[in-house]
């Protein structure tokens, strides 16, 4: 990356450091960098060196590489999932619903149970095409309140694929949080999803038990005013995990 950023900026003609270099690449690009995964020498001895952070991030991330903060650095601390199970609640139905996103006026409270350990690494939420979405996304330990992740940012809804047979597809978007969070069999969990923007479509009938790769979902509503037992409308289209090894 900062070698393609120097040679742009060569070829450009521009002068080659660091803040160049990084609106060469965009904030976009520089964001999605997972620096804390990588090895603390490779970060000293080429990232730094190479100036396109900042003094404040880089000195964000030397504290984390030094266990000296535990506050959130500005990017993904984890190596990449790789291939994320997706557990759908989506099955074909001639039934539809839209989702009014208020934000902080009308947040989304769903919780989860599973049967077996498993990390959680994120949700895909409902959206409607090709549209910007203020996303935050708290998940705590139902029982005793505890908070165990949050994300917030800005996404926009794509045309996204489903693993189960029908719909094929739905416009919505993956919310991961910056760390996975490990989830214990049969304890009750809770999403808040705080989300402005576009109201979401749904289509199709959105389910409250679920299986998926031989780990059974439950999904309850904490309001308890659904109509239908079966079905549970929520922001939450699926989840993303890996099973615990």
């Amino acid at each position: 990356m900062d070698r393609w950023a120097e040679g742009k900026c060569e070829r450009q003609k521009l002068l080659v450091d660091g803040p160049v270099k990084r609106r060469i690449l965009g904030e976009l690009i520089v964001k999605n960098l997972r620096f804390p995964a990588m090895r603390q020498s490779d970060f000293m001895e080429v990232v730094c060196d190479s100036l396109i952070l900042t003094q404040q991030e880089t000195s964000n991330i030397v504290n984390y590489f030094n266990s000296t903060s535990t506050s959130p650095v500005g990017f993904l601390a984890f190596e990449r999932a790789g291939s994320c199970l997706r557990c759908c609640r989506s099955e074909r139905s001639t039934m539809s619903s839209i989702l009014r996103n208020n934000g902080h006026d009308n947040p989304y409270l769903i919780e989860v149970t599973v049967d077996k350990d498993i990390i959680l690494y994120g949700v895909a939420l409902f959206g409607k095409r090709y549209s910007d979405y203020s996303v935050t996304l708290n998940f705590s330990n139902s029982d005793d309140a505890i908070f165990l992740a949050a994300k917030t940012g800005v996404f926009t809804s794509f045309h996204m694929k489903l693993e189960r047979d029908s719909p094929s597809y739905y416009y919505g978007f993956d919310v991961l949080f910056d760390d996975p969070v490990a989830l214990k069999k049969d304890v009750e969990y809770c999403f808040e999803v705080v989300i402005s923007g576009p109201d979401s479509d749904v289509e199709g009938r959105v389910l409250n038990n679920v299986e998926c790769a031989g780990v059974s979902f439950t999904f309850n509503d904490p309001e308890d005013y659904q109509e239908d037992d079966e079905m549970l409308t929520g922001q939450i289209a699926e989840v993303l995990f890996k099973l615990k090894e």
